[in-house]
């Protein structure tokens, strides 16, 4: 099925279903809908990026989170991250929600879930959207999103990221308090 047809829920600011529409429409009416983001994290603390395809209209060449994807009709966003993190990189693993984020620029205007999961490899399967990916530091992540060589979704997923660190790290240190 052309990707460009499905169909994709639109949504109120507030985050009131209004209707359903097929992306392509989505896009031209810049309608918000949502789209899930998953960082795949390995025990040096990497996280797996991969690079937008050459050949796609939007944010070419940019590093992006480990898999991204459209919320289609009928979808939840915990199962679609799983599933898109077994069809694109062949992980069958757990996935933690770190937050969800707004996005509205030239292309997207998206509500945005953003998911963690643990892999210390990962097997690119999906070739259509990305050409090349990597483990990589949060420092150096950090510097190609100061340089403006990412997506804004892996921008946003690097911020969802470091609040959760900041707030895990808050609540050991209150752990610890207590002991």
């Amino acid at each position: 099925m052309d990707l460009q047809n499905k169909s994709v829920d639109y949504y109120a600011e507030n985050g009131a279903k209004i209707g359903t529409e097929e992306i392509n429409i989505i896009h031209q009416r810049r309608l918000i809908h949502k789209s899930v983001h998953v960082l795949v994290i390995n025990s040096q603390e990497e996280i797996y990026i991969r690079k937008h395809h050459y050949l796609k209209k939007h944010y070419v060449g940019r590093w992006s989170c480990s898999v991204g994807a459209h919320i289609y009709k009928g979808d939840e966003p915990t199962q679609k991250a799983k599933l898109e993190l077994a069809s694109s990189l062949g992980l069958h693993t757990a996935v933690e929600l770190l937050g969800r984020k707004r996005l509205s620029d030239a292309y997207e205007n998206e509500m945005i879930y953003i998911f963690q999961t643990a892999s210390n490899s990962v097997n690119l399967i999906s070739t259509q959207e990305t050409y090349e990916g990597s483990f990589t530091s949060v420092e150096m992540i950090k510097k190609l999103i100061e340089n403006e060589e990412t997506t804004p979704h892996l921008a946003l997923a690097y911020e969802a990221y470091q609040e959760w660190k900041r707030l895990l790290l808050h609540i050991l240190e209150i752990e610890r308090k207590k002991t």
